[in-house]
């Protein structure tokens, strides 16, 4: 690496010698040479960038590449006013002194744009590009016609010396030139290693060369000298970081966004993946002949679930779907493949005793042309949400006490049978007679205890297509379709010998219920056959009372 670098370095090293033996023999032939060799640097730096705009990706150098161009036309106009040049009539120190601090000014200001525009999230569209261009250009012309023209630039010298803004600007484009290190700093991972430390030992050599312009230094000879040796190092510096950087290594410096974007993507995608395998639902990319191309943890955790192996890019997603559910497996990929989601649930036994419900959702992909690739299949086990539905179902058409059927679902039963053929219906109702004496004496949870008694003993009577509810606190109904008046009196008499037998064994704590029956034929409303039902109740509660009363 030392011998790599060895002959730029010793070309620079006796470039200095010479510049210093000119420096010695004819100031104003080394001031010539000097400012030439930063005015070609600097637009050859623009020439580079111009030409690589489209492809450099970086909007610092963007920037910088675009100002360079007119801080060149300024230190040329610096250089030609020189004094001893002869080259604008009437011309007096003030003049080069002038050009030189709007040189400064606008390279210190471009500067710090470029670093504020390295902020950006992206880069600057062709637009912008040439809006800095085109305002770069009007603030040069609005420079050289304050100095020039209209004569409206503050005197920087006069036959005393230089002025107090001369002064106080040196101070300030010093502290310019301290803020753009500063914020090269900041941003130096956009940019490559070297190329960051090269523009870093130009932004100091910056500092230093305006530093020794200042009062706080000898303002002659030795500040002199090395103030305009600097500027030589500064665009050597810039010369290595850029010029021979893109010309030597084009892919560090043209291609380093290229490799920037390229590590968002890998991150973009590690993330993506992280969060697709944090869900608890699996994801399933195929292409259009159903090829497996991509999937996520939970999809391969479900392969292995049902089917005992590990899915496969490159496999046909027909594998892993039972032979039972392929048919419509290959209608719903179709459906999505027409342009349209497709939704479905299946129920898969695992095991006995162990069946789980899971939701396929088959989903269009698209690419960025609005072009189908594919199909992303999305499962989801939907076991839980299934059962908390049946219980749902269920708690809204039963009895939680007694797990009979309620209110609700009986008069849904009712206008069911009232619309239908299954005539004659028959309608028993009964009603505790000491249910709220129980719940007095012996507490509510006896009188719970007394009602699920009830209902166990009511459901043992009745085939199991009767329909039996509880409809009240102390009210049971059952409906008997398709059994005539007879057979739902017999039914009645099975229903108190079973009422019967319990007590005999249970004398301690009987069952006290009162019946009512009553049949409709074909075109009879049931509402009027429960009312009937429910009045012969009530009469066979009255005469209990007027057997047992003293």
């Amino acid at each position: 690496m030392l011998r790599k670098n060895a002959v730029p370095l010793v070309f620079f090293l006796v470039s200095l010698g010479v510049l210093y033996f000119v420096y010695q023999q004819n100031y104003l032939l080394f001031h010539i040479l000097v400012e030439l060799f930063g005015i070609t640097v600097a637009w050859g730096i623009f020439l580079l960038v111009w030409t690589s705009r489209e492809n450099l990706g970086n909007n610092f150098l963007l920037l910088i590449g675009n100002s360079l161009l007119f801080v060149g036309f300024l230190n040329l106009a610096h250089t030609l006013a020189f004094q001893g040049m002869q080259v604008f009539s009437g011309q007096d120190a003030n003049l080069p002194d002038q050009s030189y601090l709007a040189a400064r000014y606008f390279e210190g200001i471009t500067l710090l744009l470029g670093i504020f525009s390295l902020r950006l999230r992206r880069v600057l569209t062709r637009f912008e590009y040439y809006l800095s261009f085109a305002v770069y250009f009007l603030v040069t012309l609005l420079l050289f016609g304050t100095i020039f023209l209209w004569k409206d630039f503050p005197a920087a010298s006069t036959a005393n010396g230089y002025t107090l803004f001369f002064k106080t600007s040196e101070y300030v484009i010093t502290g310019i030139f301290l803020a753009y290190l500063a914020g090269l700093r900041l941003y130096h991972r956009r940019f490559e290693r070297r190329v960051f430390r090269w523009l870093a030992g130009a932004a100091a050599c910056l500092v230093f060369s305006e530093a020794l312009q200042t009062s706080l230094f000898d303002a002659y000879a030795v500040s002199n000298l090395l103030a305009h040796l600097f500027n030589v190092l500064v665009f050597y510096l810039f010369y290595r970081a850029v010029m021979q950087t893109g010309v030597v290594q084009p892919q560090a410096l043209l291609f380093r966004e290229l490799q920037e974007k390229q590590e968002a993507l890998a991150s973009s995608q590690a993330k993506l993946n992280a969060i697709l395998n944090s869900t608890a639902q699996g994801y399933v990319l195929m292409d259009r002949q159903g090829t497996i191309q991509a999937y996520n943890n939970e999809a391969n955790a479900f392969a292995r679930l049902i089917f005992r192996r590990s899915m496969q890019e490159g496999a046909s997603m027909q594998e892993f779907v039972q032979e039972r559910d392929r048919v419509d497996f290959w209608n719903d990929f179709q459906h999505a493949l027409s342009g349209k989601p497709a939704y479905t649930e299946k129920s898969i036994s695992l095991a006995e005793n162990n069946l789980r419900w899971y939701a396929f959702t088959f989903n269009p992909v698209y690419d960025d042309d609005r072009q189908m690739i594919g199909v992303c299949l999305n499962t989801e086990d939907i076991s839980e949400r299934m059962r908390i539905a049946e219980e749902l179902v269920y708690l809204g058409t039963h009895d939680p006490l007694t797990g009979l059927y309620n209110r609700s679902y009986f008069e849904e039963e009712m206008r069911r049978l009232q619309a239908g053929r299954h005539f004659p219906v028959s309608i028993l109702i009964g009603d505790l007679d000491n249910l709220k004496e129980v719940n007095d004496t012996r507490g509510h949870a006896a009188g719970d205890a007394l009602l699920k008694l009830v209902a166990a003993t009511i459901k043992e009577c009745f085939r199991t297509d009767d329909m039996i509810a509880r409809v009240g606190g102390d009210e049971f109904v059952v409906l008997l379709s398709g059994v005539g008046e007879e057979e739902s009196w017999e039914a009645l008499a099975r229903l108190n010998l079973c009422i019967d037998s319990y007590n005999q064994q249970h004398s301690d704590q009987p069952i006290r219920i009162s019946f009512g029956v009553a049949t409709g034929e074909k075109g009879t409303p049931l509402e009027k056959v429960l009312h009937e039902a429910d009045r012969r109740m009530y009469a066979a509660k009255r005469e209990k009372k007027e057997n047992f009363a003293p």
